[in-house]
């Protein structure tokens, strides 16, 4: 490569060797090698001779491989022996038992050194030298630490980075320390290091990774240093605590690093470290007070925070040419997203960007996992993969409390891997579960590569620890004896040796475990990982750092055709770090960024790859963005190339910028003049009753419904209450509404279970069933009329209930009511039966000849009744939570379940609401049914059926839930021996450990309790849409972003008036619960039909719609009579939303009038009808009463 005193580029390693099973070495593959400088075409060079080959420049010739072949993919271990890299890190037990934080590792860094065109590689140490390893070719290293300088014992050293600092294209060294702070030697060009003397670095500090970059724009590389803390709890510390104004306080040497916080005591770290370069190497401290850092809110900090900081990273995040920070931090001390501001101005990102965050971050990548042009990012934590420590190790959970006047839960944390998409306007949706990526075992670095050079990014993780200290068994038997006392430290916790992972990006951020098939799965403790060409072919190999065991280096065996690219900066930034490159081809763009440092502990060589995807002959071009705002081009890439791309002056090339978003506007616009401050949601908490079950039964929310109220000819909206009375929005027309009357009667409950609209003697109004907390209070239908006064109509029996549905299924003229049962407070999953209630006179009475039938229908979360078999009658459609879909279809006023007649019997899900509509136009009425997602809690046990056990005899007054998944042949407990033992009395009898209740089945664990076990099973956790077919029943699931969240109300309508039926689906819930936690990934999700079945997600950007908490009811009007169908959407603690439709289309609304019995002609059937030709097209629909999520519809209808 071109170096100060080496003008001509050198050789590359232009071989890559692989050992067949005859022992023959074997040629394939030989690099050309490109320089482009200042935007220029492309020429190739020629290469010079290496010490094991001669070669001109040449494409790589691939291997012959037979038809339907599949090349090699995935890594070859390299043995010590061979490569000549021998090195442990090494850190016996006295050493670690002074400070247990020194088991957290040291890191590696490549880069070339001593400028020979081979990437070198640097080891670090905790005790004993470090070392560095200088690149010979051919996998032979040979260690040259003395010669460079280098052979100084550095106690303690952690982190480690290779970079140009004093802008003279050499690569200088930073060595990070716990105690003595960092180090940096100055790369001579002779092959040797000086150490600079650098005062302002200096610090009795615990420092762990160092990250760099241009932070302030002037040209020259900045740094960046976390520190972490040289003691910790677990180490034998003597803490003075006194008591201060009644309240008990840490004094003395550690006051700063521990507190009492509600009789706990929490542990803090020390203020992290920002240097800026003069430009020649020297760092110059900021001040964390002096308003260089600011808050969410834009004010400047008072001082630093003192957090446990692990790893730290510089990335461009929002794409505005300006290196970002984000900081990894350990335990209750929250990470920390600095955005750029400019100048070397940073300020958090605001609160609501990210919603939750791990607790016990590790280290972090960026990259763009999804292709879709904006970059994700991935945090690991902590939590196993594996069933026997999901039950034997402790899962961490983050007190309440406040660090430096924050709300720790305004954020929560949760004790797992965390993956963020970036999504429109700076926010970021989690998708850990969904990706397959939130259990990874005690992680510490992970890291975005694309192993098998597909165009997407894999990921690699590296794992394990010196010591399990999350063992319960362990914790246990320790907590028996006095704080290190003797006894105590003689109990050690076990080794944790868990295999490294590695991920396949699938696409659409989905991920599989390919560890072991790309020969990735060592179980050495692995802290650090880092990236670099050791053999010149252009792809990346993998050096880790292990604790107490041999380093572990991989040769890349992929074969596919790549591009790499390195690139030469100008004087300050010679490795172009924080430049933006991108590869772009017709299928889809890749992007990567250079970056200094920022892998845990650890730093890259400065050169990314690239994959081609698409045929030789297409057009492609790379694209650099440098730090300085330069933009460079390269035109005609040819594969197998190294391409090395020198930064142009000013002059060259044109700056760019980011240039003005489009302004289009979006399909809804919210009103703002409704009032949402009506729905307060403090209710009482339905888990007191039922400490088994972790979810909230209050949560599930309230309705929506439009009806015209006031008879004035426009849709007036009616609001389920939260704690307060419902209310109803009455519409004075010009997008303002008046809260008219909130609905007087009983006090004793919360809200309604469901609107549906029936006549009663001419009168207009809703009828409504209250939501009882109570199980055992008598509950009553009541009709809500237009004075805002409330009429019994008909005593129900005692329990819970929810949706209401109405439709003449006996077809004598009047209008029915279907009740679906729910599950009262405290008895999850025993439900109420559900009610078929006969309009007899406008009095409504139970149905008998259907009781039967529609009894055993439980635990309704939707339920519809259309005309689904077109036979002109009203069929029952209902969704069940830990339940079926059924379909009951009517026959002449009797109903009988056809679930196994249509295909169906499989479908067992959490299913909430559901909604009809004629998705493919083919006149059948099909379904969009709301499920939990896929990026909830239930993923991490890797498999789709699960049960849940229930008793109503174990405990007086609650039902007792057990949860299990299937695993291979067996079901294995979810609950864990803690849960389980408030209610099984002998489990500390029955079960000698944690460990021995992980090897046990649930047969095992509920032994004679299993006869008084019921279970309810489900296999289907996506929301779907359901295709009614002339051979019966096709599930779609919805698209991937539909997954990311629990969804609950569906609402149909042809929102964009293009002639095809689109949805609206509600979204996300808020356990309360750490261990489930929020799935909050959802903002109201708008999905756009095209006629033939599919539906098309569209960002918030295009829709309009972003609400942040938990949505519930929905429900679609055309409330301002411009032939659009508008929405209303409830969020919980918000109040109703009110959105109007401002697509361009106007459509044609169609009411129907029929007698006074039925109105509105509910029931009712259209579709467009070709005049000239007599034939029906477009999406057939029905005027229903009922639907979504326990909400009414407007009873008219929109044609485009």
């Amino acid at each position: 490569l071109e170096s100060p005193n080496q003008p001509k580029c050198a050789d590359l390693m232009s071989y890559k060797r692989r050992r067949l099973e005859l022992n023959i070495s074997v040629l394939y593959g030989i690099l050309q090698l490109v320089f482009i400088d200042n935007g220029s075409t492309a020429q190739p060079s020629t290469a010079l001779t290496s010490s094991a080959f001669e070669s001109t420049a040449l494409a790589i010739n691939s291997p012959r491989v037979k038809k339907n072949e599949t090349l090699p993919q995935g890594f070859d271990l390299k043995s010590g022996a061979a490569t000549g890299i021998t090195f442990t890190n090494r850190l016996n037990t006295d050493l670690s038992e002074k400070s247990f934080n020194l088991l957290n590792g040291s890191g590696v860094t490549l880069g070339d050194y001593d400028g020979d065109g081979r990437c070198d590689v640097f080891l670090a140490a905790m005790s004993g030298k470090n070392k560095l390893f200088r690149n010979l070719g051919n996998w032979k290293f040979k260690e040259t630490t003395r010669e460079a300088g280098l052979d100084r014992i550095i106690p303690y050293s952690s982190g480690a980075v290779f970079e140009d600092i004093d802008g003279d294209g050499w690569l200088d060294l930073i060595i990070s320390t716990f105690g003595s702070g960092v180090r940096t030697y100055l790369n001579s060009g002779n092959s040797r290091f000086k150490l600079l003397g650098n005062p302002a670095l200096e610090s009795p500090f615990g420092s762990a990774t160092l990250a760099l970059a241009d932070g302030d724009g002037d040209g020259d590389i900045d740094l960046y240093v976390t520190n972490y803390g040289l003691h910790t709890i677990q180490t034998k510390l003597k803490l003075r605590i006194r008591t201060v104004r009644g309240k008990p306080r840490v004094v003395g040497r550690y006051r700063d690093y521990y507190k009492i916080i509600n009789g706990k005591l929490v542990e803090y770290g020390e203020p992290d470290a920002l240097f800026l370069n003069n430009g020649q190497g020297i760092f110059e401290p900021v001040s964390w007070s002096g308003g260089t850092f600011s808050d969410e809110e834009g004010k400047p900090l008072a001082h630093g925070y003192r957090d446990l900081g692990l790893s730290a990273m510089f990335r461009d995040m929002n794409h505005d040419g300006l290196p970002d920070l984000y900081v990894c931090n350990d335990f209750q001390t929250p990470d920390r997203l600095w955005i750029n501001q400019g100048f070397g101005k940073f300020r958090l990102i605001k609160r609501s960007a990210i919603k939750v965050s791990s607790y016990s971050s590790m280290g972090v990548d960026v990259g763009d996992l999804n292709r879709d042009g904006m970059d994700d990012f991935m945090v690991v934590d902590m939590l196993s993969r594996t069933h026997r420590l999901k039950m034997t190790q402790r899962v961490e959970a983050a007190p309440s409390i406040q660090t430096t006047g924050e709300q720790i839960w305004d954020r929560p944390q949760v004790s797992r891997n965390t993956v963020y998409v970036s999504e429109d306007h700076g926010q970021y949706a989690e998708v850990a579960h969904y990706a397959g990526l939130s259990a990874t075992e005690w992680s510490w670095a992970p890291v975005f590569m694309d192993v098998d050079l597909d165009g997407y990014e894999d990921i690699l993780i590296g794992n394990g620890h010196a010591q399990d200290n999350l063992d319960k068994d362990t914790l246990q038997s320790r907590s028996q004896f006095p704080n290190d006392s003797p006894q105590q430290l003689a109990i050690a916790f076990p080794a944790l040796k868990t295999p490294n992972l590695a991920f396949r990006n699938m696409g659409q951020m989905r991920f599989k475990e390919t560890g072991s098939a790309w020969g990735f799965e060592s179980n050495q403790v692995s802290n650090a990982i880092a990236l670099g060409d050791l053999d010149n072919d252009g792809d990346q190999d993998v050096v880790i750092n292990c604790l107490n065991a041999p380093a572990l280096v991989y040769e890349n065996i992929s074969q596919r055709a790549r591009v790499a690219v390195r690139l030469k900066g100008r004087p300050g930034n010679t490795r172009g770090i924080g430049a933006r490159i991108s590869l772009i081809e017709a299928a889809f763009t890749q992007s990567q960024e250079i970056i200094g440092g920022g892998r845990y502990l650890s730093g890259d060589q400065a050169q990314r790859t690239f994959a081609l995807t698409r045929p030789s002959n297409e057009k492609k071009r790379i694209e650099v963005r440098w730090r300085s705002g330069l933009l460079s081009t390269i035109q005609g890439i040819e594969a197998n190339h190294l391409y090395v791309i020198h930064e142009p002056e000013s002059s060259v090339a044109k700056r760019q910028g980011e240039g003005p978003k489009d302004a289009r506007a979006t399909l809804f616009r919210e009103v703002s003049s409704v009032n949402k401050q009506h729905h307060a949601t403090v209710k009482p908490d339905s888990r007191q009753s039922q400490p088994t079950w972790p979810l909230d039964r209050s949560t599930l929310g309230e309705a929506l419904a439009w009806i015209d109220m006031d008879t004035d000819g426009d849709e007036d909206l009616a609001v389920s209450g939260g704690s307060k009375a419902s209310a109803w929005l009455t519409n004075k027309g010009k997008e303002n509404f008046e809260n008219k009357i909130e609905r007087k009667g009983m006090k004793s409950r919360s809200g309604e279970s469901g609107f549906a609209s029936a006549p009663l003697n001419n009168s207009p109004g809703l009828l409504a069933i209250p939501q009882q907390s109570d199980p055992t209070a008598a509950n009553a239908l009541i009709h809500w009329m237009a004075d805002g006064a409330e009429k019994e109509i008909t005593k129900l029996p005692a329990g819970a209930y929810g949706p209401l549905a109405v439709s003449d299924v006996d077809n004598d003229g009047d209008l029915d009511l279907f009740v679906g049962g729910q599950s009262p407070w405290g008895n999850f999953p025993v439900s109420s039966d559900s009610l078929l209630l006969k309009n007899e006179h406008g009095d409504f009475e139970v149905d008998e000849t259907n009781a039967t039938s529609i009894s055993r229908l439980h635990n309704i979360q939707g339920a519809i009744f259309c005309d689904w078999d077109l036979d002109g009658d009203s069929d029952l459609i209902t969704s069940s939570e830990w339940g079926k879909i059924r379909w009951l279809i009517n026959e002449k006023g009797t109903f009988n379940e056809q679930n196994k007649g249509i295909g169906s019997e499989k479908f067992r899900g959490i299913w909430q609401g559901l909604a009809s509509g004629d998705f493919n136009e083919d006149g059948r009425p099909d379904l969009v049914v709301c499920n939990r997602g896929e990026n909830t809690q239930w993923a991490q046990w890797r498999t789709d059926r699960f049960r849940l056990y229930y008793s109503k005899t174990i405990r007086k007054h609650e039902t007792i839930t057990f949860r299990s998944y299937f695993n291979r042949d067996q079901w294995l407990p979810i609950s864990p021996l803690e849960d389980v033992s408030t209610w099984l009395t002998d489990a500390n009898m029955r079960f000698a450990s944690h460990a021995d209740y992980a090897s046990r089945s649930q047969e095992e664990i509920l032994g004679d309790f299993l006869h008084e076990f019921e279970y309810l099973e489900i296999d289907t956790l996506e929301t779907v849409i359901l295709l009614n077919l002339p051979n019966g029943i096709e599930k779609v699931a919805l698209n991937p972003v539909a997954q990311w969240a629990p969804c609950f109300g569906p609402t149909v309508a042809d929102f964009n008036n293009d002639g095809h039926e689109d949805v609206f689906l509600s979204q996300n819930l808020d356990t309360g619960n750490h261990e489930w936690g929020r799935m909050d990934a959802g903002h109201g999700l708008l999905l756009l039909g095209d006629g033939e079945g599919s539906l098309n997600a569209i960002p918030s950007t295009a829709s309009g719609i972003r609400l942040k908490n938990e949505q519930r009811g929905t429900a679609t009007a055309d409330f301002n009579q411009d032939g659009k169908m508008d929405l209303a959407v409830l969020e919980r603690g918000e109040g109703a939303h009110l959105f109007v439709n401002q697509t361009e289309h106007t459509g044609v609304t169609v009411s129907l009038e029929g007698p006074s019995a039925n109105p509105h002609c509910i029931g009712a059937r259209l579709q467009k009808i070709n005049l000239q030709t007599g034939n029906v097209y477009g999406p057939a629909k029905e005027i229903q009463s009922g639907s979504g999520y326990r909400s009414l519809n407007s009873l008219k209808h929109v044609f485009a």
